[in-house]
């Protein structure tokens, strides 16, 4: 969608977006769970788990690009919610509660539905979302 809209000008986005969009799976199980904690009173995980992602973000982009340029510090950025979403698989099973069997059940069905779809793109000849990750300069 990005060069069929912008055009040859933002041709980088189009290899980002995928792998922000990967990425942003993490924030999802994220975001669906970090609300139990506040239900059962127990919001004060929530700055310690938001302060680890901090410093994924901080250590994660600049040491990516040191190793792999712009490719490197966006893969860093995607996978900074990782983090995030293990500090509150942590402070739910202290509270014993654990949300893992429907995450891995839900991470199962999004893979399928991602590999599935991207096999009829690739079918129908518009090849993968990361083509033009080869083109960085």
């Amino acid at each position: 969608m990005i060069a069929l809209l912008y055009g040859h000008r933002y041709i980088q986005a189009t290899w980002m977006m995928p792998i922000i969009c990967v990425g942003l799976w993490f924030s999802i199980l994220f975001q669906s769970i970090s609300e139990t904690l506040v239900a059962i009173g127990k919001p004060s995980y929530l700055a310690p788990a938001q302060f680890i992602r901090f410093l994924a973000v901080a250590i994660g982009i600049p040491t990516g690009y040191h190793f792999a340029q712009i490719p490197g510090a966006i893969c860093a950025l995607a996978m900074s919610d990782v983090p995030l979403y293990l500090t509150n698989l942590f402070a739910l099973a202290r509270e014993k509660l654990s949300p893992i069997a429907q995450d891995v059940q839900m991470t199962f069905y999004f893979i399928v539905t991602l590999g599935l779809l991207l096999l009829v793109r690739y079918q129908l000849g518009f090849g993968t979302p990361i083509d033009n990750l080869w083109l960085v300069h």
